[in-house]
């Protein structure tokens, strides 16, 4: 990429000199993180940038919309817009649009006050919480609580976070886990059950079990 076409790119579209500026340097510090060609970069590696660069991601990210726009990598460019968007105001994951979840479950949580996957997070956040509404809420709760837990990796929705809790069971066994061995357990799930999903690629796969591992505070 040449970076003086880039910066007219950014001059074209509106931006000032210093915001074009600045947007080359954050595409900069992006590909210094990354170590190879930026436009080789996947899913997977946005999502663990977001994670290295903490509070400072959605400058980040706002940089890195334009820079995938402009170089016609329309996946990564809507994929960050979507997550720069999720920092600014965070994502509901309502529990009647989950797939897989039964109807008389979610009916029983919405009775509860529960519509969201992070209202069931907030509400099962305590022990003795979790215990009660497991008890009001009948079969079903503790499958839909693992699932909420993998779905606070960043980047799981529903379809990967069944794939992980159909081959891992719970977040703390997926933190324990190595990449290759994700991998390993993500095929045969699928290949045994006919599941509707792929197995992570070994980048998503070493992401997805950094996450866990920070969530979890798991220590080898």
């Amino acid at each position: 990429m040449s970076e003086d076409s880039f910066y007219a790119y950014l001059k074209q579209g509106g931006r000032s000199d210093a915001a074009a500026a600045r947007c080359q340097i954050l595409v900069d510090e992006f590909a210094h993180w990354l170590g190879h060609d930026p436009l080789s970069a996947e899913a997977a590696d946005i999502d663990a940038y977001i994670v290295h660069r903490g509070r400072e991601a959605k400058g980040s990210l706002w940089a890195l919309r334009y820079f995938f726009d402009y170089c016609n990598r329309s996946d990564l460019a809507r994929l960050t817009g979507e997550r720069r968007q999720e920092l600014i105001e965070p994502a509901t994951h309502s529990l009647a649009s989950l797939e897989g979840v039964p109807s008389d479950l979610v009916a029983r949580l919405t009775a509860d006050g529960i519509r969201s996957i992070e209202d069931l997070r907030r509400a099962a956040a305590d022990r003795d919480e979790r215990r009660r509404l497991a008890e009001r809420t009948g079969p079903g709760f503790a499958d839909l609580y693992e699932l909420a837990r993998f779905m606070e990796i960043r980047g799981v929705k529903n379809v990967r976070g069944r794939l992980y809790r159909g081959c891992a069971g719970t977040l703390e066994y997926l933190a324990a886990m190595e990449p290759e061995e994700l991998i390993s357990c993500a095929t045969k799930f699928i290949d045994s059950t006919g599941f509707a999903g792929v197995a992570p690629t070994p980048k998503e796969a070493a992401y997805t079990i950094s996450e866990a591992r920070r969530l979890t505070s798991y220590s080898s």
